[in-house]
């Protein structure tokens, strides 16, 4: 037997049985965070895939496909996830059932509730609440680092553990447009949407297979996939959580291909364009409505150094686990920053579930964390308030970052650098006006004015035709082409134009 293929075979075997006898080590405290400790995670092959009955089996790891993906899941950003995971559901009692990875042909990947499970002995058993993440993956989908997706639909499940039902019963309006990263859709969407994209940034800072994957597609001889639009889509979620470029309204994209578009057509351009103004910031509602903007939110938060290093007291801990943490065993020798971040946010969730709020949920989480944890308040704060330029509280720091960002592009150096004290002292003294009156960052927010059009209508999906439903709009955050379905394009532009003005409105315009 060749040498080559000799030692790919013992390395095969070699993690085999490291993932058997250690269970998948990751951490010593897993002990503290598994049922079964033995048996933590597996990987299930779909037997029959009908949304009314979900079903699969456990694959042995003798199983080649089985086998790569277990080495995905096994690296450490992956596993801090699923550990996460599994606080969740120590968090909520949920106990019914394993840690699974379903491989099915259902292209995209979903969260998903319910199946029936074969085990390795035959045995199958029905786990109708069981939450799980649905992949379609074979070898050459793992090689290229498409697992990389798998912590974004683990993030949607945890959400989906501990604010499902409360998400649910919100009585809210829903955009009919497609959710992109680049869009603006409306406050729920943002806010579910926005927590899955942040985990494909930080999947990407700490996991190298990830991270050559994707710089593989931006030389040459590939980039022409970044066109199509989930290649462009992922670029800007890699890219733009990190630069904070969401927070930008579009610019209107004009030239031979845009001049024979329908008005439906415009809608979607203005919806999925790459194309950010630096000399126009969004309201407050749109950016609440953006899901870029909160992925963003959430990355750079669940990132920060003084927020993650602010570790709570062992008995904080203790409902996301199966036992106490011992004497003499602090947590963070249990838990990584990013683990110890994670687990803030699943208890400021726990405690949205028995509130009563309306509007942005984003909101209700940031006000409930600086509750929990007064340690985290301050920078928090300031966090949210750089990110947003602060138009949740008022416009003036927004105004003057378009100021100078305007300044900065034309190479006015003099005035460009003027403004710099100016902009310190605004976002100072925003941040002192929220720390003395918490309902302050909301001051500047507006009603919700969601209008529908009686006879225009939109595709759900982007790359299919039909079906359609009727365009809702909220006159707080539509663009441009939105509203000349209601008026005309001059009356349109003056209405932007006013709401850019004033912030928003407060009443339905005569004009529906």
């Amino acid at each position: 037997m060749p040498v080559k293929k000799f030692n790919l075979i013992l390395s095969g075997l070699l993690l085999v049985n490291g993932l058997i006898n250690n269970g998948m080590t990751q951490n010593t405290s897993d002990e503290y965070i598994f049922p079964d400790i033995n048996h933590k995670f597996f990987v299930a092959g779909a037997t029959r895939q009908e949304d009314s009955k979900l079903a699969g089996k456990e694959l042995p790891l003798s199983d080649t496909l089985a086998l790569l993906t277990m080495e995905d899941i096994n690296q450490p950003f992956n596993w801090q996830m699923i550990r996460m995971s599994q606080c969740a559901r120590n968090l909520m009692k949920d106990s019914e059932g394993p840690n699974i990875l379903y491989l099915s042909t259902n292209e995209g990947g979903f969260p998903r509730m319910g199946i029936w499970l074969t085990d390795l002995t035959g045995k199958e058993t029905h786990y109708p609440d069981l939450q799980f993440v649905d992949l379609v993956l074979d070898k050459s989908r793992i090689a290229r680092g498409d697992l990389s997706i798998y912590s974004h639909e683990l993030g949607h499940v945890m959400m989906g553990l501990i604010l499902g039902n409360k998400l649910e019963n919100l009585k809210v309006q829903h955009s009919p447009k497609q959710h992109v990263s680049m869009g603006v859709t409306d406050y729920l969407t943002a806010f579910n949407e926005g927590w899955g994209i942040h985990f494909q940034r930080l999947a990407y800072d700490q996991t190298e297979k990830y991270r050559k994957a994707f710089d593989a597609n931006l030389t040459p001889d590939r980039s022409i996939s970044l066109a199509w639009h989930s290649g462009l889509d992922e670029y800007l979620r890699l890219n733009y959580v990190k630069d904070n470029g969401y927070i930008y309204e579009k610019l209107v994209q004009s030239g031979s291909m845009t001049d024979s578009l329908d008005q439906e057509q415009k809608i979607l351009l203005d919806h999925t364009s790459p194309v950010f103004d630096h000399t126009r910031i969004k309201n407050a509602q749109q950016m609440l409505s953006s899901e870029g903007v909160l992925a963003t939110v959430f990355y750079q938060v669940n990132s920060d150094p003084v927020l993650a290093g602010n570790y709570e007291s062992p008995s904080f801990y203790s409902p996301f686990l199966i036992k106490p943490i011992p004497p003499g065993i602090q947590p963070e020798q249990l838990f990584t920053p990013l683990e110890n971040m994670l687990l803030k946010n699943f208890s400021v969730w726990y405690a949205m579930r028995n509130q009563d709020f309306s509007g942005s949920p984003l909101m209700a989480w940031i006000s409930e964390w600086c509750r929990q944890f007064p340690d985290d308040r301050d920078e928090m704060l300031k966090l949210f308030i750089q990110l947003t330029k602060g138009v949740t509280i008022s416009p003036e720091l927004a105004r003057l970052t378009e100021r100078i960002n305007y300044l900065g592009q034309i190479g006015e150096y003099q005035q460009f650098k003027s403004l710099q004290p100016e902009y310190q002292n605004v976002l100072k003294k925003l941040v002192q006006d929220c720390k003395g009156d918490m309902a302050k960052i909301t001051g500047n927010i507006g009603p919700e004015l969601w209008v529908q059009s009686k006879s225009f209508k939109i595709r759900q999906a982007l790359w299919m035709p039909e079906p359609k439903t009727p365009l809702w709009i909220n006159l707080n955050t539509a663009s441009l082409p939105e509203i000349e379905v209601f008026i005309d394009h001059d009356k349109a532009r003056d209405f932007i134009k006013k709401r850019s003005e004033i912030g928003f409105y407060t009443f339905f315009p005569d004009f529906h």
